[in-house]
């Protein structure tokens, strides 16, 4: 039990999966998981631990952000034993050609956070067995997949309207709020850490994602998650 968390030792699996609204977790759990039980209710932040085809796994919010995703996260791997932790998100695109409702999985991700070592900036990388394990299972279903290199920012509203123009010059796909500190987290605990994001918006367009798209592109990509955890 942690000031963020009320679950004991042995509460979580292994697995978790991780969407930044509790809400989300709260879906997961009930339309995914046999005989889910909540773990975690502290400040709304809901976790959640159940079964799928036989094999214990678990679901916990982030919020919004890498320094409510850094508690949740180190807490997981360091008191509870988690040993992967697999984000289930959304994100902005900053290709033209990244399509709303395409899937991003960053392979690395930089950041313009301080959350570093020692002040050093580094661009941590995905687990590559969680990764392959993704592809493959992605692979049997029509969406299109984009992995490479990704950006994580700790500004959602910019005051410099072009700011992002740098990272699609770059070929940087696209950003969220989370996985940067995610991939660092379980960089240095030696830990597995995957990113699964949905295309929400294009920085190139106006283009959005309508409420009713999210909730069914989320339970797609929670499904082929699980198949790659999973495989039949």
């Amino acid at each position: 039990m942690t000031p963020h968390n009320e679950a004991n030792p042995g509460d979580y699996a292994e697995t978790v999966l991780m969407p930044g609204d509790p809400l989300r977790a709260a879906y997961i759990a009930q339309n995914f998981f046999e005989n889910p039980k909540q773990v975690n209710g502290i400040r709304n932040c809901l976790g959640f631990t159940g079964h799928y085809k036989g094999h214990r796994i678990s679901t916990q919010a982030s919020g919004m952000g890498q320094p409510s995703l850094g508690i949740y996260a180190t807490e997981l791997f360091d008191i509870y034993s988690v040993k992967q932790i697999i984000r289930i998100g959304t994100c902005g695109s900053f290709q033209p050609e990244i399509s709303i409702g395409d899937l991003i999985v960053p392979m690395s991700a930089s950041s313009d956070s301080h959350l570093g070592i020692n002040g050093c900036h580094i661009s941590p990388c995905c687990s590559h067995e969680l990764l392959n394990k993704f592809m493959l299972a992605a692979s049997n279903y029509p969406y299109r997949i984009h992995a490479g290199s990704f950006f994580a920012s700790d500004n959602f509203y910019n005051i410099q309207p072009d700011w992002w123009h740098i990272y699609r010059d770059a070929n940087i796909l696209g950003v969220d709020m989370e996985t940067y500190y995610l991939y660092l987290l379980a960089m240095i605990r030696k830990r597995h850490a995957l990113t699964v994001n949905i295309v929400a918006d294009n920085f190139n367009n106006e283009e959005k994602m309508s409420t009713q798209s999210r909730v069914e592109l989320s339970r797609q990509s929670v499904q082929i998650v699980l198949d790659a955890l999973f495989p039949v």
